[in-house]
């Protein structure tokens, strides 16, 4: 694949994550008001019961994706078309088995959610259980083909798929709600776009891809290859499960719908929080595996685990106070006085996450060195037990309750448990990372205090939101600048402007070549000599 196939693949896919945010924060008000709290409620709660069934998918699908890229290179495409034929027996039995755990779960809806919801709320979250569970189902199909597009390298593809399956989901509810249609309709079309588009990866892969499946016997080699990193992964998912989805089914067993409905708004909240904590981790991944197979010692992986954490934790930590001084208003500007609770329960997620992601890098290390199944399994221990007190401080403080157990479980998971597993695997010098972050709090602790007259700011309005969030930023990044950053990371920040301001400058100059191509093609040439000689491209 080209250098600019993947840029081109990079902006799709934030173009495709920028489209998901802006649809939750337009289209989710909207979706509320339409079906009711109580009804939106039911279809968060049934959408997190049958979403709990993705643990049966084991991590296989990054298994496939390595393999047929590994194939792919070496023109092995034969075994490409065993290997997709094995995964898509192997996914239709996953397949199977989900219908029937879900099946078997049916008879317990009654029983579990019966003395929350009333009548007309059961009936319409069995009929919702029924199509999602069929509808997921059908998505365990999915695995196989797009892992296999995947392999190939074929990004764009996928991304403006998902792209325009989101854009069509917000018309065709847009339109179904406004003619007076309810949950049951919008599960409808989830399931009919997630058909649409198994349909359309498989026919991708046959048309374009040129596919051949050969049905052949189980690859023993692979799933053992594989049975290990699936593994972790689906301690992972499960882990995960516990995190999103079981404090959903906990407060739907223990208080109802419309509690849900304000829980899963911070569930949405915390989720873009998650997806910034790993924009970085994604980037730095190849890095640490290329040190740790040049046979790094524990301090330079030290060394490397404090700069990103410093890194992160200035870019989480600024999101984290600026949710602290107006994630408040932003809900009720947002939805309203009714979802003031996910404020709360955002804050305290988030600021567990923040403490999980800030030595995330650590985890990397852990997962190049084959290591990370023992800190999943603690990892899952925990978030059980963080379910456990969730459960319990959910009787005494109702829905923050839950955010209470659930944030208290992960900070003391990964303020003393993990780092035990850190200093046993690579001797990880904890002491020496503490005190490289410690140096940014003055300047967090300055950054507050200097925009606390914005947070009195009393007029409340998306004008005045949008200002006092600017205004922050700006605060924030100056004391950062002047006061926390190291000399190492203004330069980081410094030749990433630069990169940018080129990025930005390459794209005019090249379309204005497409008009006067001698001209802007000379000059194109002699600004990227320039760069290359200032160290910008560096």
């Amino acid at each position: 694949m080209s250098i600019s196939g993947i840029k081109r693949g990079i902006i799709t896919s934030y173009s495709l994550k920028g489209a998901d945010l802006l649809s939750a924060l337009l289209f989710t008000p909207f979706l509320i008001s339409l079906l009711g709290q109580s009804e939106y409620g039911i279809y968060t709660l049934i959408g997190a019961l049958i979403g709990s069934l993705a643990i049966l998918e084991f991590g296989f699908r990054d298994s496939i994706t390595k393999y047929i890229f590994k194939y792919k290179m070496n023109n092995e495409e034969e075994k490409e078309s065993r290997l997709l034929s094995m995964c898509s027996i192997l996914y239709g039995v996953i397949a199977f088995l989900c219908l029937a755990a879900g099946l078997l779960m049916y008879p317990f809806l009654e029983w579990v959610f019966g003395g929350s919801l009333n009548v007309q709320e059961m009936a319409t979250a069995k009929l919702i259980y029924f199509i999602s569970l069929f509808s997921v189902c059908v998505s365990f199909f999915l695995g196989a083909f797009q892992s296999y597009i995947q392999g190939h390298k074929k990004y764009m593809f996928i991304n403006r798929v998902m792209l325009l399956r989101l854009l069509l989901r917000m018309v065709l509810v847009s339109i179904f709600l406004l003619f007076g249609f309810k949950a049951v309709t919008v599960v409808i079309i989830d399931a009919l776009l997630n058909i649409g588009t198994v349909v359309l990866f498989t026919f991708f892969s046959f048309k374009k891809l040129n596919i051949k499946l050969k049905f052949v016997k189980l690859n023993i080699q692979f799933l053992k290859e594989s049975s290990g990193y699936s593994t972790v992964r689906l301690l992972g998912n499960i882990a995960n499960v516990f995190y999103w989805r079981i404090g959903l089914i906990v407060i739907g067993c223990s208080i109802g719908s419309m509690a849900v409905a304000v829980y899963s708004i911070a569930i949405i909240l915390v989720g873009y929080y998650e997806y910034f904590s790993k924009v970085i981790h994604n980037k730095i991944s190849p890095y640490i595996a290329k040190m740790i197979t040049n046979g790094a010692d524990e301090e330079e992986l030290t060394k490397v685990c404090s700069k990103i954490g410093r890194i992160q934790f200035f870019l989480l930590g600024g999101i984290l106070l600026g949710f602290l001084l107006f994630g408040k208003e932003f809900i009720l500007l947002w939805l309203g006085f009714d979802y003031e609770a996910s404020y709360w329960i955002s804050l305290l997620l988030m600021t567990a996450m923040f403490f999980q992601s800030i030595q995330y890098s650590a985890v990397l290390v852990l997962r190049e060195k084959k290591r990370e199944k023992l800190r999943m399994m603690l990892q899952l221990s925990t978030v059980v037990l963080g379910i456990l007190f969730g459960f319990i401080f959910n009787i005494f403080y109702g829905t923050i309750g839950m955010g209470i157990g659930v944030a208290t479980a992960v900070i003391v998971l990964n303020g003393s448990v993990v780092h035990f597993v850190y200093i046993k695997v690579f001797s990880f010098h904890f002491s020496f990372f503490l005190k490289e972050l410690l140096k940014i709090i003055p300047s967090m602790s300055v950054a507050l205090l200097v925009s606390l007259p914005i947070y009195f700011w009393s007029f409340q309005s998306w004008g005045t939101f949008l200002l006092k969030c600017i205004l922050f930023l700006i605060i924030y990044i100056s004391v950062f600048w002047f006061i926390g950053a190291n000399y190492s990371e203004k330069i980081l920040f410094k030749s990433i402007i630069r990169k940018n301001i080129y990025s930005i400058k390459e794209i005019i100059i090249r379309q204005k070549s497409k008009d006067t191509p001698k001209f802007y093609n000379r000059k194109q040439i002699i600004n990227k000599e320039y760069m290359r000689n200032m160290g910008w491209r560096s």
